[in-house]
């Protein structure tokens, strides 16, 4: 049996939503999202640490590859003053750009690549290749035959949680770690 609707028919009052009803749920999404947003952004800084890390390891890897590949030693500097890391080739020998400083060539050089280190992202830089005369401007080599001279780089953010990334001396493979 086929029954026709009613064309004449009207809606309720019951059906839709009043206009309160709107009001009440647009109330609960903002106090709900009034609890979450400041946990969410408590984890912002940690992402940044990361991605500072993965960014850093990149450039080192960058300056690893292109010192295999052009058959000339690269440096990459990191300048704790301008909170920069520098990836160059170096066209000086390098015991001379040992006993110069590295400053000088960070100073007189073509730029290849610099990375900006973010507002709240401090790194320290051990190893035991930095001339003394430079504070605060330490370099890692990296030689065409994939050596490096090998460093440990510590990167923390203001919440004092850290990354480590690793130079390895005889391969110049630059691993990321967290501590």
């Amino acid at each position: 049996m086929i029954t026709h609707r009613n064309p004449q028919r009207k809606c309720s009052a019951t059906s839709g939503f009043t206009l309160f009803e709107l009001l009440v749920v647009i109330l609960i999404i903002g106090l709900i999202s009034a609890f979450v947003m400041p946990h969410m952004a408590a984890s912002l800084p940690g992402v940044q640490l990361k991605s500072t890390a993965r960014a850093v390891a990149a450039s080192l890897r960058y300056a690893l590859s292109r010192a295999v590949y052009e058959s000339t030693p690269y440096i990459a500097i990191f300048d704790e003053t301008q909170k920069i890391l520098v990836v160059e080739p170096i066209e000086t020998p390098i015991e001379t750009a040992e006993s110069n400083g590295i400053r000088k060539i960070l100073n007189m050089s073509k730029l290849e690549k610099v990375y900006e280190f973010p507002e709240g992202i401090e790194f320290d830089v051990l190893n035991d290749h930095t001339p003394d005369e430079d504070p605060g401007v330490f370099g890692i080599f990296f030689f065409p035959r994939g050596t490096s001279t090998g460093a440990k780089i510590v990167l923390k953010n203001l919440r004092h949680k850290e990354y480590t990334i690793t130079v390895d001396t005889i391969t110049g493979t630059v691993a990321i770690g967290r501590l």
